[in-house]
C-alpha cells in the first residue's frame, strides 16, 4: 500500500503507521514480514503472508480505518 505525507508531516505519519499498522501485526498468524519503505514524502508498506487469507483477516480488523482516521489530513 502506498501513503504519500505532507512533507511536514512526514515524521507524524511514518509514526502513526508504525504504532497502529505495525504493532497490530505482530505476532499474527501466517505473517512472514512487513516492511515500510520511505521515500519522502512517500512509504510503501509491503506485508508477505504465508496465504493471502492471512492477510484478508488483518485487514477485516479494521486496522488500516483506525490508521486512515488518524493520519487522513496528514
Amino acid at each position: 500500500i502506498e501513503y504519500r505525507f505532507k512533507e511536514e508531516s512526514f515524521e507524524e505519519g511514518v509514526r502513526l503507521w508504525k504504532e497502529i499498522v505495525l504493532e497490530g501485526v505482530r505476532g499474527r498468524p501466517g505473517l512472514v514480514e512487513f516492511r515500510l519503505l520511505e521515500n519522502r514524502p512517500t512509504v510503501l508498506a509491503i506485508g508477505t503472508w504465508e496465504d493471502l487469507s492471512y492477510a484478508r483477516d488483518y485487514m477485516a480488523t479494521g486496522v488500516f480505518q483506525r490508521f486512515l482516521s488518524r493520519a487522513g489530513s496528514l
